[in-house]
C-alpha cells in the first residue's frame, strides 16, 4: 500500500455553536493519503484515496464534554475536507482522529474521538463503486471514543507533574516486563526459530510467558516504590488516575 504523509500546521479558532456546543480549538498535525479499492482476484490496482487526519487540541485543560468533542469532530471533518479541496487534492473519503495533545499522538493513546466521511456501505471494495463515485450517497459519522474522568482517589502529596512522571515510569516498566518475558518465552510465531516452529509448544510458552511477565512486573514495580518513596496504594491511585485522565503514554 502506498501512502504519503504531510505534516501541516493549521490552527482553527472557533466561536460559532455546533449542535448547541462550542467546538474546541485544534490543530491538524498529520495527514496521510491511503490508496484503497484494489483487489487480488481479479487484479485491480487501488484507485481511490482515503485521507487519514490526526489533530490535537491547542487549549490546555479544556472542558471535555461529549457535546464539545462531537462539535469539534464535525468541524475537524469540515476543515480537513476544505483543506484538501484548497490544495486541489482528490479524495474519496476521510477518517479524522482528535487527540488531547501531540504527546498523546506520539504515545499511541486512544483518540478522544473519530469523524468519518465515507461512501454508503462503508467500503472501498470494487463492488461498492457506484456509491464511491456518487458523493451524494456519502455518510458522515461522529464517534466519541473515550473522555477523561476524574478519579475519586488522588495521591495528592505529589504534584500532578510528579504523578505524571511516576505514571510514565510505571508504563515503561510494564512494557519492559512484557518485552523481556516475550524475548525469553516467545508466543509470537515470527520470533520462534524456523527449525523449532513445527515442534514448538505454544501452550507451555504462553503459560511461562505470563508467569515471567507477572514476576518481572512485580519486580520493577517494587523498584519504582523505592525510587519514588511511594506506597503501593499511592502507586495504584496514580495508575488509575493516569488511565482515567488519559495522561499521554511515553513514546515507544
Amino acid at each position: 500500500m502506498q501512502t504519503s504523509i504531510v505534516l501541516v500546521l493549521l490552527t482553527f479558532s472557533l466561536a460559532s455553536p455546533i449542535a448547541s456546543a462550542q467546538p474546541l480549538q485544534f490543530r491538524i498535525v498529520e495527514q496521510e493519503h491511503q490508496k484503497k479499492g484494489g483487489s487480488v482476484n481479479p487484479v485491480r490496482p487501488p484507485r481511490y484515496v482515503l485521507l487519514v487526519t490526526k489533530a490535537v487540541l491547542t487549549e490546555k485543560q479544556p472542558d471535555l464534554t461529549k457535546e464539545r468533542v462531537e462539535a469539534t469532530l464535525r468541524e475537524l471533518l469540515r476543515a480537513a475536507r476544505e483543506d484538501q479541496n484548497r490544495r486541489g487534492m482528490k479524495i474519496d473519503g476521510v477518517t479524522a482522529f482528535l487527540y488531547q495533545s501531540p504527546d498523546h499522538v506520539k504515545g499511541g493513546n486512544l483518540a478522544l474521538g473519530r469523524a468519518e466521511w465515507w461512501p454508503k456501505g462503508h467500503s472501498f471494495n470494487p463492488d461498492n463503486a457506484a456509491n464511491i463515485e456518487n458523493k451524494a450517497t456519502y455518510v458522515e459519522s461522529i464517534e466519541v471514543i473515550l473522555l477523561p474522568e476524574r478519579p475519586s482517589k488522588i495521591a495528592s502529596r505529589f504534584s500532578e507533574a510528579k504523578r505524571q512522571e511516576i505514571y510514565a515510569a510505571l508504563v515503561r516498566s510494564e512494557d519492559r516486563a512484557m518485552n523481556e518475558a516475550e524475548a525469553k518465552y516467545p508466543t509470537d510465531a515470527s520470533k520462534v526459530p524456523m527449525h523449532q516452529l513445527r515442534t514448538y509448544d505454544f501452550k507451555t510458552a504462553l503459560a511461562k510467558n505470563s508467569h515471567e511477565n507477572e514476576r518481572l512486573r512485580q519486580k520493577y514495580e517494587r523498584e519504582l516504590l523505592d525510587k519514588f518513596k511511594i506506597s503501593e496504594s499511592e502507586l495504584e491511585a496514580i495508575k488509575i488516575e493516569g488511565f482515567s485522565q488519559q495522561w499521554p503514554l511515553p513514546a515507544p
